[in-house]
């Protein structure tokens, strides 16, 4: 009985389907999409589908200088905007919303890390889009790394336009990362060794992989995933970001020091020149772990190649 009630709801969907097809063949109805009103928007990619309100990431590289991160206000229109100012406010209830339906507990981002010159914008004439630019400040200090925070905007005023629905509110989701951070190209060659010899299975060359790093400190991240010679992942070397492989450069000499808080036989290979070139953002690191006849040795290549989501 159930199975022919859907094929029944089937055929009637059908049904309203080929009637609809039809109508718009006999009368051409078209969408006229100059008919449609203006509204003002957070022009969000990746909207929440849950009824939590949208987000973005907001994340930037510290420095020791403000870094300004621009948001977008849209005007959602088949026409350019006339001029319209725009006036947004940071607000409280909208990033109590999100961690209500996401389960999350971000708090604001603490008012000695930012400034916002201007809460109003004004999306020029013949444009569709301007930014409010933020200053984040001090992203140099070690404590915004594991911070858990956001700014939560919501627009207030458009000059008498409509404010969307759904895009009028946005979660701008801060994180710091530092100048390694990234997904790089990953090749290498790696060794299983025991008392007979390199492992033939897992051992060998490792190529057209990618790798993330991910950042734990200012001069420090987080390898994602050392891998065997097959593309399996190794295991017994900790999990990324909480105690697997780490990279430690010295800012001064480019030196890396690789390491892993779940290992503590692994270590930088001696005689190999592990380090990082900022002119071609390449990280060459040679690291071996467990003790003889049974080590495990890696020589990797990282070349970046763009920033992490």
């Amino acid at each position: 009985m159930k199975n022919k009630n859907i094929y029944k709801g089937m055929i009637a969907a059908l049904a309203v389907i080929v009637t609809l097809s039809s109508c718009t063949k006999e009368e051409n109805i078209q969408q006229d999409l100059t008919k449609l009103q203006p509204t003002i928007e957070f022009p969000d990619v990746t909207p929440n589908l849950n009824g939590a309100p949208n987000s973005r990431s907001a994340a930037v590289v510290g420095a020791d200088e403000p870094v300004v991160y621009n948001l977008p206000v849209n005007y959602a229109s088949s026409s350019t905007s006339p001029g319209i100012e725009v006036t947004v406010a940071l607000d409280q209830s909208v990033l109590d919303k999100y961690n209500e339906v996401q389960g999350d507990n971000l708090t604001m981002l603490p008012s000695q890390y930012y400034n916002i010159p201007s809460f109003k914008v004004t999306i020029p004439a013949g444009q569709r889009t301007a930014s409010i630019p933020i200053n984040f400040l001090k992203t140099t200090d070690e404590t915004l790394l594991t911070s858990h925070y956001a700014l939560a905007f919501k627009i207030t005023d458009a000059s008498g336009k409509i404010i969307s629905g759904n895009y009028g509110t946005t979660v701008a989701l801060f994180a710091i990362k530092n100048i390694y951070d990234g997904v790089y190209d990953f090749k290498g060659n790696i060794q299983r060794n025991s008392a007979t010899g390199p492992d033939p299975a897992l051992s060998g060359q490792i190529s057209f992989e990618t790798a993330e790093l991910l950042t734990s400190t200012r001069y420090s991240v987080w390898f994602d995933q050392q891998l065997w010679a097959t593309g399996a992942g190794v295991a017994g070397i900790g999990t990324p970001t909480v105690d697997g492989i780490k990279f430690t450069v010295d800012p001064v000499t480019n030196k890396i020091t690789v390491s892993c808080p779940a290992n503590a036989t692994l270590r930088n290979t001696p005689g190999y020149d592990s380090r990082f070139d900022p002119a071609t953002r390449t990280i060459y690191v040679g690291f071996q772990w467990g003790a003889a006849p049974a080590t495990r040795v890696a020589v990797d290549t990282l070349v970046y190649k763009g920033p992490t989501e």
